[in-house]
């Protein structure tokens, strides 16, 4: 069975989608130029396993609720946000 990690990296590395600077968008001279891409894996996204409370108080309430499967907080990779809140996340490491 292929991973998704496998089958992400064979994706990049086909023609279609490693075409750069093949695109219209490229050439746009507007600077305010935004777009969303979005990637349909159609299989389960785990969103509280990818991005982890790192505080202290919050983290034992994830880890109490994957108690198989939660990541160490050490191993973490930290968010920085600028939301005004107290809460600290950290990203699913690679």
């Amino acid at each position: 069975m292929i991973s998704r990690r496998q089958l992400l990296a064979a994706m990049a590395a086909t023609p279609i989608v490693s075409m750069k600077g093949t695109g219209s968008a490229h050439a746009l001279p507007n600077n305010d130029y935004k777009a969303l891409v979005c990637v349909f894996l159609f299989g389960g996204n785990d969103g509280f396993n990818m991005l982890i409370p790192n505080d202290n108080a919050h983290y034992d309430e994830y880890a109490t609720a994957r108690p198989d499967i939660a990541i160490p907080q050490a191993s973490l990779l930290p968010v920085s946000l600028n939301t005004g809140s107290d809460l600290t996340l950290g990203l699913h490491p690679p």
